[in-house]
């Protein structure tokens, strides 16, 4: 079955799914989108064998909907292969391949938890090969679980950390991978008000890794603690990461008592 050249209209989707645990899709073609290939919103449904290619936006839209994918190609779209809403959603992938799109996974916010998605989803080819964030304020605590290799964490712009009147703590597992667009930073508190706090702690066998996405040295801003980093009693922990590329530093740190480092590498 074939879903080809819709216009944009007011779901903008080919498919929109709405509340619903119906239709089941077995072995359709959903391309050509002026916008996105599947849209799904509180939809549960299951997506089998199937094709979602060359859309202009996104090839699989999930809004807070855990659908079942099995053994379907998302390729070729113009944004991400799978736009995730939210932490919420909790699609099962089986056999499905997330390639040649702009972004591999993309979340609009960066405020969220993130785990790795259910089942088996292979990422290959995509420009930014892994999970994608705006950058912005994470503004309550948040954790970012410990991912494969295969899903790094691409945040394309710069990264505050920071509750307003009082702290919250953003925790990242050991192994994670974060890569950070060219002249972008990540801020650990952010003027008086904003209390926040940096929990990256690895393992000797398992490290954090902070470096650019381009790979080259000076390839983003670094990270920043500075006069605002400790206030409502924040205090943050680095333990076995590795900090590279940065330009001009990795690492600032200035009139402020945090973070604790342990058995860190800083690099270029």
């Amino acid at each position: 079955k074939v879903i080809a050249n819709a216009g944009f209209g007011s779901n903008n989707a080919k498919i929109y799914c709405y509340s619903t645990s119906e239709p089941t899709l077995n072995r359709w073609n959903i391309r050509n989108a002026d916008g996105n290939g599947l849209r799904l919103n509180s939809a549960h449904i299951s997506v089998q064998n199937s094709l979602l290619r060359g859309n202009t936006e996104n090839g699989l839209y999930i809004q807070t909907s855990n659908p079942v994918v099995n053994n379907t190609n998302i390729n070729f779209n113009g944004q991400a292969g799978i736009h995730m809403t939210t932490s919420a959603s909790l699609p099962n992938f089986s056999s499905t391949v997330s390639s040649n799109n702009l972004y591999g996974i993309y979340y609009p916010t960066s405020n969220l938890s993130i785990t790795k998605p259910l089942g088996t989803l292979t990422l290959t080819a995509n420009t930014y090969n892994g999970i994608c964030l705006p950058g912005g304020y994470i503004t309550d605590s948040q954790r970012w679980y410990a991912l494969p290799s295969t899903f790094p964490i691409f945040i394309m712009d710069d990264l505050y950390v920071g509750r307003y009147y009082d702290k919250c703590r953003l925790t990242i597992e050991p192994g994670n991978t974060i890569k950070m667009a060219p002249g972008k930073k990540i801020q650990i508190g952010y003027n008086s008000p904003y209390g926040g706090e940096l929990y990256a702690v690895g393992a000797a066998d398992s490290l954090i890794t902070f470096t650019s996405i381009n790979g080259l040295n000076g390839g983003w801003e670094g990270l920043i603690f500075n006069t605002h980093s400790d206030v409502y009693s924040a205090s943050s922990v680095m333990n076995y990461c590795v900090v590279e590329k940065g330009n001009g530093f990795n690492l600032s740190v200035e009139s402020t008592n945090t973070p604790a480092i342990n058995n860190c590498v800083f690099r270029n």
